[in-house]
C-alpha cells in the first residue's frame, strides 16, 4: 500500500514548515438544475467542527468552468483523524444545500456533486441557519448559530432543544448534556406584511448513544464478492444498503458481488421506527485490482506567499520508483518526483503526469486542471423580494453583503424604474415579467439580470401546495417534485411547475390555480434503489391519485417506490427517444422505467437533454421499457438480451401524444410570434408541411377570449398579422388549432 507524504500547507507555510501527514481529499461538480451544465466561479464552503479533529477548518473554493471544485485538507498528525466535514452550497432560494463525509484513516477521498437552481428567486422571507463551534476558550458542549436567513430583519426567536431559547441574531449556546438537539430558528417581520418562517435542525452534542451509522469491507472468494459488516449502534433495523452500482440489500451483514473491478460509493442507511432514530454513512471501497500495473496521481496546492503562481506539485502514483515526466501546461517540463514550478501568468492550466515504470513494465498518464493565481470573485447574484397589496407591488433588491450599486427595474407592463427599493402601481390584474439590473459599483463592474413572474391582483383562486417525499423511513434531499394540470387551464394553456425538494424532502408549489392536477416525485440519482413515483405511491401516471383545487388538503406526502434487484451480468440497453413532438415539453425530466418480464420494476435512467438513455451490466433475459411523463400515454417495448445479442438500442418517437396538455404535430415545421412584449400588432409566421384551416384565439389572464380570427394557410411559409390594438396591457395567451392537427400555445405580454 502506497504512503502518501504530503506538505502541511494551512498553517506551516507562512513559518517555512514541513510536515509530514495525511491530507482529506473532497471534490465534485456543481450543476445547474435547468440547463445541466456545471456552474462556473461558484462558491463552495468547506468547514470541519475541532469538536471531532482538534482543529477548526473553514475554506471557501470556488468551481472552475466545467463546474468542478477540489480541496485538500492536510492533516498535523502523523495519520489523520477521525472526524465530520462538511460541503455547502447555497441556492437560489438561499437555501444551503449540505454533504457531510465521515473520514478516517484509509478513507480520505469523497466525492459529492451539487445540483442546484440559479433562476428562481428566494420566497418573501426564509429562515436558515448553521452551527459552528463557539469562540475560545473551546468548549466542547458549546455552539455558535450562524443565522443565514434572508427577506426579514426580525424578531427572531432560537429555540435549543433543551427548554432554552433567545432572541439573538447569532446566539451562542453552552449545552448541559451531551445528545441529540431539534434547534428551531422562528422568524417574522412585520414590515414584511406579517412575513414568517421557521427551520429546524438536529444538532449533535458529544458522543451520543443515538443511532450511528458504520461498517467495513473484507473481500471473498470469488474474486469481486464483497462481505460487508455491519458496525451500527444504537437500532435494531431498519437496514437499507447501496452498493453503488445500482443494486442495495436490507439485511443486516449482506455479501455483494461485483461485475467489474473498480471504486465504489457503498451507503448505509439505518433506522429505528419505534425510537425515530436514524443515521447514514457513506464510504468508497476499492473492489478488485483498479491499479494494475502504473497508474498515474498527483495532487498540488498553491503557496500563497506568491500570490498563489507558485504550485508544489505531490506525486501519490503507483509504482513508487520509475520515471517522471511532468508537463506543466505552459510549455515547460520537469523529471523531479516532485516538482515545484512558478508560473508567470494567471490562469487555468492543463498539467499532465506520465509513469513509466520497467517493474512492472507500463506506463500512465494523468491530467488535472490547475488553477493559478489570485480566486474568482464570488458571483454577483442578485434576487428580488416583493409584498403585493392588490395592483401596487413594493419590491426589494438584493445582493450578497449590500455592496453599492446601481438597480434598474422593467416591471413587464412598459414602465421602469430604478432603487434599491420601490413600489410600482399596474393597471390592471396579471403576471407579469419583472426584471431587475444590477451594477455593483467596483472596478469590475459586475452585472447580473433576473426576471421574475409576479402574480398581480386578485388571487382568490391561487393555492400553496406542499408535502414531504420520502425514499424509504427518510426523506429524499436529492430530488424535485413536478406538479401537472390534467386538462388545459383557461384560454387553452396547461399549468405545470417544478419544486427542488429542501434538506428534509419537503417540496412547495406557491402559485397553483383551481383545477385538477397530479404531483410527480423525481430523484436526480437515477442509479440508486428508488423510482420516479406519482402521488401517492403510483409508479405510472395512468394510476396516479389525482388532487383537485381549490380546497387544498396539504401535505400531499410521497412514498417513493423502490427497485427490484436488477440481475447483473455483460449486457446492456441504450436507445434513445425521437423528440419531434415534444417540442413543449422538458425532455430530460422523461424517465425511462425498466421492468422485467413479469413487470416489477428494476430500476430508471432520466433521458438526456438530447433523448438518450442507457442501462447497463444487466443480466441475459427479457424486459420492458416504458417512458414515463405525466399525461403521456405510452407503451410498453419489449427486449430480449442474449448472447447472441448482448446489448439492444431501441428508439422510441411519440406520435399525436398530449405533452404537458400541448401537443405540436408534424404539420407544424416551424412557427414565431414577434414582437414579445407587443405594441399594437402581433405577426406569426408558419411554416406548414401541408394547407390547413387554422382559427387563432386571444384569451386574457381570466381565461376570457377577446380576440378570434380563422386563416386559410398554404403549404410553406405564411406570414399573418394580429392587430391588438384594442387590448387593455397585460399577460395573454394566444392559441392556435385546425382540424389538420396544428396545436400552438403561447404567452405574450402586451404593452
Amino acid at each position: 500500500m502506497k504512503k502518501i507524504i504530503l506538505i502541511l500547507v494551512l498553517w506551516f507555510v507562512a513559518a517555512g514548515m514541513a510536515v509530514h501527514a495525511d491530507s482529506l481529499r473532497l471534490s465534485g461538480y456543481v450543476y445547474d438544475s435547468a440547463t445541466g451544465a456545471g456552474l462556473n466561479a461558484y462558491p463552495v464552503y468547506i468547514d470541519i467542527d475541532s469538536t471531532n479533529t482538534g482543529f477548526s477548518y473553514h475554506r471557501t473554493v470556488f468551481t472552475m468552468h466545467t463546474g468542478f471544485y477540489a480541496d485538500t485538507i492536510v492533516f498535523n498528525t502523523g495519520s489523520a483523524p477521525t472526524g465530520i466535514a462538511r460541503i455547502s452550497v447555497w441556492n437560489c432560494l438561499q437555501q444551503l444545500r449540505s454533504e457531510t463525509v465521515a473520514f478516517s484513516p484509509g478513507h480520505l477521498v469523497f466525492t459529492r456533486n451539487f445540483t442546484i437552481c440559479t433562476g428562481t428567486p428566494p420566497p418573501p422571507c426564509h429562515a436558515d441557519f448553521y452551527p459552528i463551534a463557539a469562540p475560545p476558550p473551546p468548549n466542547p458542549m458549546a455552539r455558535q448559530f450562524i443565522n443565514t436567513s434572508v427577506g426579514a430583519n426580525g424578531p427572531w426567536l432560537w429555540s435549543f432543544g433543551d427548554g432554552t431559547t433567545s432572541t439573538l441574531f447569532d446566539p451562542i449556546h453552552v449545552f448541559a448534556a451531551n445528545g441529540v438537539y431539534h434547534v428551531t430558528l422562528s422568524m417574522g417581520d412585520t414590515m414584511q406584511g406579517g412575513c414568517f418562517d421557521s427551520r429546524m435542525h438536529e444538532i449533535v452534542i458529544g458522543d451520543t448513544t443515538g443511532c450511528h451509522a458504520d461498517f467495513s469491507a473484507t473481500l471473498l472468494t470469488p474474486p469481486l464478492t464483497m462481505q460487508f459488516h455491519n458496525l451500527s449502534t444504537g437500532t435494531n433495523g431498519p437496514w437499507f444498503w447501496s452498493f453503488g452500482d445500482g443494486s442495495s440489500a436490507t439485511t443486516f451483514d449482506p455479501h455483494h458481488t461485483y461485475a467489474a473491478p473498480g471504486l465504489y460509493q457503498v451507503s448505509l442507511s439505518i433506522g429505528d421506527s419505534n425510537a425515530g432514530c436514524w443515521d447514514f454513512v457513506s464510504k468508497m471501497i476499492q473492489v478488485g485490482d483498479t491499479m494494475a500495473g502504473c497508474h498515474a496521481q498527483f495532487t498540488w496546492y498553491c503557496d500563497t506567499n506568491t500570490m498563489n503562481t507558485t504550485v508544489h506539485f505531490i506525486n501519490q502514483s503507483v509504482p513508487e520508483t520509475g520515471t517522471w515526466f511532468w508537463n506543466f501546461g505552459d510549455s515547460t517540463h520537469s523529471t523531479d518526483k516532485n516538482p515545484t514550478h512558478t508560473y508567470a501568468t494567471n490562469g487555468l492550466f492543463n498539467v499532465c503526469l506520465t509513469i513509466t515504470s520497467t517493474n512492472p513494465q507500463c506506463t500512465h498518464t494523468e491530467c488535472h486542471l490547475v488553477a493559478v493565481g489570485p480566486p474568482p470573485p464570488p458571483p454577483c447574484e442578485n434576487w428580488i423580494t416583493h409584498v403585493n397589496n392588490w395592483l401596487d407591488v413594493s419590491f426589494e433588491g438584493h445582493l450578497a453583503g449590500d455592496p453599492p450599486a446601481t438597480y434598474s427595474w422593467m416591471f413587464g407592463d412598459g414602465s421602469a424604474g430604478t432603487g434599491k427599493n420601490v413600489t410600482h402601481h399596474f393597471a390592471a390584474p396579471g403576471f407579469y415579467p419583472v426584471t431587475l439590473t444590477t451594477v455593483i459599483l467596483d472596478s469590475n463592474q459586475c452585472t447580473w439580470v433576473r426576471t421574475i413572474n409576479v402574480l398581480v391582483g386578485d388571487s382568490s383562486n391561487i393555492h400553496q401546495v406542499y408535502g414531504q417525499v420520502f425514499a424509504g423511513n427518510f426523506p429524499l434531499n436529492f430530488g424535485m417534485a413536478m406538479i401537472f394540470s390534467t386538462t388545459p387551464m383557461p384560454g387553452g394553456m396547461p399549468f405545470v411547475a417544478v419544486s427542488l425538494l429542501d434538506s428534509m424532502g419537503i417540496y412547495v408549489f406557491p402559485y397553483v390555480p383551481d383545477g385538477e392536477f397530479v404531483i410527480w416525485a423525481l430523484p436526480f440519482d437515477s442509479a440508486g434503489a428508488y423510482l420516479p413515483t406519482f402521488f401517492e405511491h403510483s409508479l405510472y401516471w395512468e394510476q396516479a391519485n389525482k388532487i383537485t383545487l381549490g380546497n387544498p388538503q396539504n401535505p400531499y406526502n410521497i412514498h417513493l417506490l423502490q427497485c427490484g434487484n436488477m440481475p447483473v451480468g455483460p449486457g446492456g440497453v441504450n436507445g434513445h427517444v425521437n423528440t419531434t413532438g415534444l417540442k413543449s415539453a422538458q425532455v430530460n425530466e422523461i424517465a425511462m422505467i425498466l421492468t422485467d418480464e413479469a413487470g416489477n420494476p428494476l430500476g430508471f435512467r432520466k433521458v438526456s437533454p438530447s433523448g438518450n438513455f442507457d442501462f447497463s451490466g444487466m443480466a441475459y433475459g427479457t424486459y420492458y421499457l416504458k417512458p414515463e411523463l405525466p399525461n403521456i400515454s405510452s407503451d410498453l417495448v419489449k427486449v430480449v438480451l442474449s448472447a447472441a445479442n448482448p446489448v439492444a438500442t431501441v428508439t422510441m418517437t411519440y406520435n399525436g401524444s398530449n405533452i404537458l396538455g400541448v401537443s405540436e404535430t408534424s404539420a407544424v415545421e416551424s412557427f414565431v410570434a414577434y414582437p414579445n412584449p407587443v405594441n399594437n400588432v402581433l405577426n406569426l409566421t408558419l411554416k406548414l408541411n401541408t394547407s390547413a384551416n387554422v382559427t387563432a384565439e386571444i384569451y386574457s389572464f381570466t381565461g376570457q377570449k377577446v380576440v378570434s380570427q380563422d386563416f386559410s394557410l398554404s403549404l410553406g411559409a405564411n406570414t399573418l398579422s394580429l392587430d391588438l390594438g384594442m387590448l387593455n396591457s397585460g399577460l395573454y395567451t394566444l392559441r392556435m388549432t385546425s382540424p389538420e392537427g396544428i396545436r400552438i400555445v403561447q404567452k405574450f405580454v402586451k404593452k
